[in-house]
């Protein structure tokens, strides 16, 4: 940039269209009249000797006032609030650079949290609502919790016990599908963050291999056996997984509770054996183990009432 606004000072010069940026944006570096009565163009020597020196120690995009200068001619070009949260929260990197602002965004190693934090302070910025949220946010605790208290206040969240109604798509639709997959589930997440036990039965919607997983029956029997106080299962009954969140583990078995309890035993658990399907064998032999770990053995029209969706889960 060096001395042309100087040369043409008619113009509304932009510092950071320039190809090769001045290492810092001084007011003035007009010659004056107390310039040791050498010529004009020995000033502009001087100047330019001078604006080389300071552009080696300090950078353009080093001074805030630059960069303030720069969000204020981007949002008058782009239409958007300056330092309003909302408005700059779908901005792209794509129209950072097209408007010669990489080079800033590349300061703050391409975050634009770390960018308006900086810039606006006194505003509430959210980094998960940012289309590209900042490297290893979620794995800070401290980030976590910020993130559910504030999903929190936005969805009514009064007491522990509202969080069963929240589901994991709204979850996912307010910017935290990846914390999500730090976790096993949204009640591991509550959990380990609010460190009070969530139960994942209780939610609304539940992952849909829940319950094909031998951990998560037992865990819920458990429970049921201790909240009803029960010594053993086999005083439970149906209705007791129906009054209490067990409807989709009966739903999982056909409605049957003796096929819920029978595939509790480790030894009738999915078949561990892998199939190639080349053989009718095979099949037979995968069907029959799969049999017993549904509890259906004997008349083959007990397959009718059993889960068919349970067959492509158990067969991985």
């Amino acid at each position: 940039m060096g001395f042309i606004p100087e040369v043409y000072p008619e113009y509304e010069w932009i510092p950071w269209k320039f190809a090769n940026l001045p290492k810092v944006q001084l007011v003035s570096t007009r010659p004056t009249e107390h310039s040791r009565g050498w010529p004009r163009s020995h000033d502009i020597i001087i100047w330019r000797i001078i604006f080389a020196l300071i552009f080696l120690i300090q950078g353009f995009w080093d001074d805030m006032g630059n960069q303030k200068a720069y969000m204020s001619w981007l949002s008058a070009k782009l239409g958007r609030p300056e330092g309003q949260p909302d408005a700059w929260y779908d901005v792209s990197r794509e129209q950072f650079i097209w408007n010669d602002g990489g080079t800033l965004l590349k300061r703050y190693d391409g975050s634009f949290y770390r960018l308006f934090t900086k810039l606006y302070p006194d505003k509430d910025w959210y980094p998960w609502l940012f289309k590209k949220i900042p490297t290893g946010l979620w794995k800070q605790k401290e980030n976590q919790r910020k993130f559910l208290d504030w999903l929190a206040k936005k969805v009514g969240v009064a007491k522990s016990e509202d969080w069963y109604k929240v589901t994991t798509d709204l979850v996912v639709e307010s910017g935290g599908s990846q914390l999500l997959a730090e976790y096993n589930s949204f009640a591991a997440l509550l959990t380990a963050v609010y460190a009070q036990e969530f139960l994942p039965w209780k939610f609304r919607k539940l992952p849909n291999d829940f319950w094909m997983k031998l951990e998560n029956r037992k865990v819920y029997i458990e429970w049921l056996k201790k909240k009803l106080k029960l010594l053993s299962t086999d005083s439970l009954k149906r209705k007791d997984l129906l009054e209490n969140d067990g409807v989709g583990l009966l739903g999982a078995f056909g409605g049957s509770l003796a096929k819920v309890l029978h595939s509790l035993d480790s030894a009738n658990s999915s078949p561990k054996k892998k199939y190639t399907w080349d053989s009718l064998e095979e099949q037979k032999d995968f069907v029959d183990a799969l049999g017993k770990t549904l509890g259906v053995q004997g008349d083959v029209a007990h397959w009718y009432t059993s889960a068919p969706y349970l067959v492509p889960v158990m067969s991985l």
